[in-house]
């Protein structure tokens, strides 16, 4: 681990190492150095650990999108083909962590949305890759400050819960009103230059990587429909190698009926998929003027002015997100100030309909509604919560009258993914996890069939791309 870091932040000594709870395959570790600093490192499954393919090269993964939101590496909107970097990439840094390089090409409104979310992101210390002398790919960031909300204590009281639903409504709007850097659809990893020469290829075999690899070398594809029956089409694959019970013939018999809604998708946008997930939002609780501060407040006020230093650049631009957020905390008092700061896990992004975002698929909040429609309706939220919002009023959201659709089929897709999870990594409680997903998977299969056929959708004429499933794999006849 110490070499990890010295490579990262030369003339740092590791103090104290945590591993920490994982949304997702990561590995995940807290470090603290002997000069203060906080350091995470993530590192991929273990070896012996069964993977799902949405869940392979997370770390490249994670690393591309910190590294293309900070502006440092953005793909000009051309196909071209890239020059691999060297295959250890570390972004230059001062000895004590702060960034000394300015970012590189973005358009004006994409480097205005990023500056909005400076203080969201972890910093990108260090990414290497499988082949170096450890063997092993992993991620050196120094994160963000706070806590999941799934570890705090207390836990959130109905009036912070509101107010941080509000804030990770404002912060899912601002990742998706960034853009595909090249107007291509599909996971982040496809989509984004890679910091470090794809070997995908050489090691996986072919069954599992029809998907992954496919996206890859075409980088990305030209339809969002072709995007998402590609992704669907590799969770059902996942759960047939593992002989794993579902209505696969069902599930794709919707898919069919219902695919030409998704052609109402034109612009490819970045979609932060477990935004609001409780073990993944990071929040900062900290005790308002005159309350006692508990130890944890005084160690984050510590880090408060360390990162307000490091992120002084980007001030102007963090003004209008300071007014909303005091505006939010006037009128939903708490015993503390608590604010959403990011995210623990940043390896599960695609570009593609915002809707895919697994909170839509949940109850989200109207608090969390109101943080994402508003401020793209044109005005920002007052924090009175008195209108009803819908999930579909955001301009950020296309085809309004068909959006329920592609939101019934992303929600089959997420339940599905769950069922089959629990096959590959089972868990303590899989059984609960995976009856509760097989339950509401039926409810959606169910309320799909009910659909007839939806308002035909304006097609774009392509040159005939085919979805990388169909051309990995003929579907087989329908099974019961």
């Amino acid at each position: 681990m110490q070499a990890v870091i010295s490579r990262a932040v030369p003339d740092v000594t590791v103090q104290h190492v945590q591993p920490v709870s994982s949304l997702r395959s990561q590995r995940l570790y807290d470090v603290e150095c002997t000069n203060g600093t906080n350091l995470a490192i993530a590192l991929p499954a273990m070896p012996m650990a069964r993977l799902l393919r949405s869940e392979q090269g997370s770390i490249s993964s994670e690393a591309a999108v910190l590294k293309w939101l900070a502006g440092l590496h953005v793909k000009k909107p051309l196909l071209q083909e890239r020059t691999p970097e060297p295959e250890e990439t570390r972004v230059v840094l001062s000895r004590d962590g702060k960034h000394v390089r300015s970012p590189s090409n973005s358009s004006s409104d994409d480097h205005s949305t990023s500056t909005r979310l400076a203080n969201f992101l972890p910093q990108l210390l260090l990414h290497s890759a499988g082949s170096n002398e450890h063997r092993i790919e992993y991620n050196v960031t120094r994160p963000t400050q706070g806590k999941p909300i799934a570890d705090l204590s207390p836990p959130l009281n109905p009036s912070e819960r509101k107010l941080v639903d509000l804030q990770t409504g404002r912060f899912c709007r601002r990742v998706s009103e960034l853009v595909s850097p090249t107007g291509r659809f599909g996971p982040a990893f496809a989509v984004l230059p890679t910091l470090t020469p794809s070997h995908s290829g050489a090691s996986t075999p072919s069954a599992r990587r029809d998907a992954n690899a496919r996206m890859i070398q075409s980088k990305g594809v030209e339809t969002w429909a072709t995007a998402f029956h590609s992704m669907l089409e590799a969770v059902l694959r996942d759960g047939e190698d593992m002989a794993v019970m579902l209505a696969y013939a069902n599930v794709r018999r919707q898919y069919r009926r219902l695919a030409h809604v998704l052609e109402g998708v034109t612009c490819s946008r970045l979609v932060a998929v477990d935004a609001g997930d409780n073990m993944n939002t990071l929040v900062l609780r900290k005790a308002r003027h005159g309350t006692p501060a508990t130890d944890d407040d005084d160690d984050d006020s510590e880090d408060e002015e360390d990162r307000k230093t490091e992120t002084g650049s980007s001030q102007a631009g963090e003004d209008d997100e300071q007014t909303e957020e005091e505006e939010d905390k006037t009128a939903l008092e708490a015993p503390h100030d608590i604010t959403m700061t990011g995210m623990k896990d940043w390896s599960h992004f695609i570009f593609g309909d915002p809707l895919f975002a697994t909170v839509f698929s949940r109850d989200a909040t109207d608090e969390f509604l109101r943080g994402f429609n508003d401020a793209a309706a044109g005005h920002e939220a007052d924090g009175e919560g008195n209108e009803p919002q819908s999930k579909f009023d955001s301009v950020l959201i296309e085809d309004k009258a068909n959006a329920h659709v592609r939101l019934l089929l992303y929600d089959c897709y997420h339940n599905i993914t769950q069922v089959v999870r629990e096959f590959y990594r089972p868990r303590k409680d899989s059984s609960r996890h995976e009856l509760a997903a097989r339950k509401r998977l039926n409810d959606i299969l169910t309320r799909l069939e009910a659909i007839g056929e939806p308002k035909p959708t304006l097609r774009r004429k392509r040159s005939g791309e085919m979805s990388p499933a169909k051309r990995a794999k003929s579907e087989g006849p329908e099974d019961a």
